[in-house]
């Protein structure tokens, strides 16, 4: 691409240049290594005052679903923890344009922010510059810069930490992205590795993955829903089937989902409007187009809701269902089961939801005839008993609880040992 094409993309509006993105790798599809492996470049910056990075895809709202917004919120706290016993400078690296009219960063003071976009792929290096990576292809990328940076100063090549909140190489099954994923998790430079869940570094190393430390962050619930806990008691569970529908995303399944609730719709009695009793069928997630499931059925996309309606919804709503080839739980069925919801879910590998939330039903074989019977048998348990849910058993009690996420302590220990030197 040359230098005149790259400033008029650049200067595009964020969703245009998001449909030409689009446009260009469905003329033309682009392995997704040989769009995203662009290896940054080091310049030596003179300052001593250590300083703590985070590097992200983008900070868009609308692209910001729940591995991005932990991965900040745990940022800042861990910036937090380690200022109260070191003078710390704070930088968030984006790889995508930002736009201050659309950013995740509630409050933006006090942090520098660069974008790989704009300055070239250059990133200014201190001496106690530490890094905390998004994911595989970001891991990547920083390695030159860490390996420049202990040339440069004299000094080993500094651990470099890793949120892991998904096993990203199977995204890519058998395929040189697989290969490249696997090998980023699996660094030749230092590399601590912070797991969202305990599933997923049971997960990690029963495949013979190694990295030099770990660490487990558990889930915490979101503090923008929350709130919406304090009026869950007094607020009526109506015949509402809220579904995690993400189309596109191949790992939440929704070939099964769709399938299983058009077997759902024919097992029920021809739906009646909402007022005389009958269900609603709601997709939250990504917005699609709505689907006629038969018998007086439809499933109504809602696409990406607020947070804020995000929590209402989940107040009103009797039954959940969320499908995650993953070992990682997923945050959905979690929110849903602890807002009082009966919620089908799927186990995978050595992920057994039933142990996290007695509220979650996982099914035996997550196919869509299993589906739609559990849906239908759920549904009618609700109809004789609505207030099942709310009684139910969490065995997460720092779900709710919030507070420092649970490897927090650990995790500033150790970059604040790396920094202080």
């Amino acid at each position: 691409m040359n230098r005149t094409k790259a400033r008029v993309i650049e200067a595009m509006p964020s969703q245009l240049r998001d449909v030409l993105r689009y446009c260009r790798r469905a003329l033309d599809p682009v392995p997704i290594e040989s769009r995203v492996i662009r290896p940054c470049s080091f310049v030596a910056d003179p300052s001593e005052r250590p300083r703590l990075n985070l590097i992200l895809p983008s900070l868009s709202k609308k692209k910001a679903f729940g591995g991005v917004t932990t991965t900040r919120d745990f940022f800042f706290e861990l910036t937090a923890a380690i200022s109260r016993n070191l003078p710390l400078d704070v930088r968030v690296i984006v790889e995508d344009r930002y736009d201050p009219e659309d950013t995740i960063l509630t409050d933006p003071s006090g942090v520098t922010i660069e974008s790989l976009t704009v300055d070239g792929r250059t990133i200014g290096t201190r001496r106690r510059d530490l890094f905390l990576v998004y994911n595989w292809w970001i891991a990547l990328n920083l390695d030159d810069v860490l390996e420049a940076q202990a040339t440069y100063f004299s000094q080993s090549v500094l651990t470099k930490f890793y949120i892991f909140q998904e096993y990203e190489p199977n995204f890519y099954p058998f395929s040189s992205a697989n290969i490249m994923a696997t090998a980023a998790i699996n660094s030749h430079t230092p590399q601590n590795i912070i797991f969202n869940t305990n599933e997923l570094l049971e997960y990690f190393q029963a495949l013979n993955n190694k990295c030099d430390k770990s660490y487990v962050l558990e889930p915490v619930m979101s503090p923008a829903i929350r709130p919406f806990l304090d009026s869950l008691q007094s607020t009526e569970k109506e015949r509402i089937i809220l579904v995690y529908g993400r189309r596109n995303i191949d790992r939440n399944c929704f070939s099964i989902l769709e399938d299983g609730l058009k077997i759902f719709a024919k097992l029920m009695p021809a739906n009646r409007p909402a007022e005389k009793g009958g269900w609603t069928i709601c997709s939250a997630g990504l917005k699609h187009k709505d689907i006629p499931l038969g018998n007086g059925y439809t499933l109504k996309s809602l696409g990406k809701l607020s947070l804020e309606d995000y929590g209402a919804l989940l107040c009103r709503s009797a039954v959940g269902v969320s499908l995650m080839a993953s070992p990682h739980p997923s945050y959905p069925p979690l929110e849903m089961a602890h807002f009082g919801m009966r919620t089908i879910t799927n186990n995978y590998a050595n992920k057994d939801m039933s142990k996290r939330h007695e509220n979650l039903l996982p099914l035996g074989r997550a196919l869509p005839t299993e589906l739609g019977n559990k849906l239908n048998e759920t549904c009618r348990t609700f109809e004789e008993n609505p207030i099942l849910g709310a009684k139910a058993r969490s065995y997460m009690p720092s779900f709710i609880d919030g507070g420092s996420f649970s490897c927090l302590n650990d995790v500033a220990h150790d970059m604040r040992e790396i920094l202080g030197k």
